[in-house]
């Protein structure tokens, strides 16, 4: 998931609008595509970082994954 964001973060920062279409395509399944799309017609923002603008860091925790716990 953390590769996918970074990437999408950077294609969006960079305005690279096919790069982040191709992120969707290839991460996200055809129905949260969809969700996505209805979700960002209604509130004029980008459906995967939820904002009009582009964060400019992201942080990431491994969690549990360490201590054999499963997400």
């Amino acid at each position: 998931m953390a590769d996918f964001y970074g990437a999408y973060i950077g294609a969006v920062c960079d305005g690279t609008d096919d790069l982040s279409s191709q992120l969707r395509s290839l991460f996200l399944t055809e129905d949260l595509q969809q969700r996505l799309a209805a979700w960002e017609e209604v509130n004029h923002a980008d459906g995967v970082l939820r904002a009009q603008d582009v964060p400019t860091r992201a942080p990431v925790h491994q969690g549990h994954a360490d201590r054999g716990h499963r997400p």
